[in-house]
């Protein structure tokens, strides 16, 4: 019996759906599969805000039109 475009379709669809919510599944419905530790670096960190923060000017437009203001 040959298949026709709207079964191979269909077929494609389902197969899609079966995998999308199959797979999470089969790897474990109880939860996470971490460990849940945590992993301490071994490289030293940069130390935290050694500068100020600098807040950017305000950008003033070019020209303003009806339109809009053009930066």
């Amino acid at each position: 019996m040959p298949v026709t475009r709207r079964q191979f379709i269909a077929g494609l669809v389902a197969g899609g759906a079966a995998a999308s919510f199959g797979i999470p599944f089969a790897m474990g419905v109880s939860g996470s599969t971490s460990t849940g530790r945590y992993l301490a670096s071994r490289a030293p960190l940069p130390d935290p805000f050694t500068q100020q923060f600098r807040i950017p000017p305000i950008l003033a437009p070019v020209r303003s039109d009806s339109n809009g203001d053009h930066y």
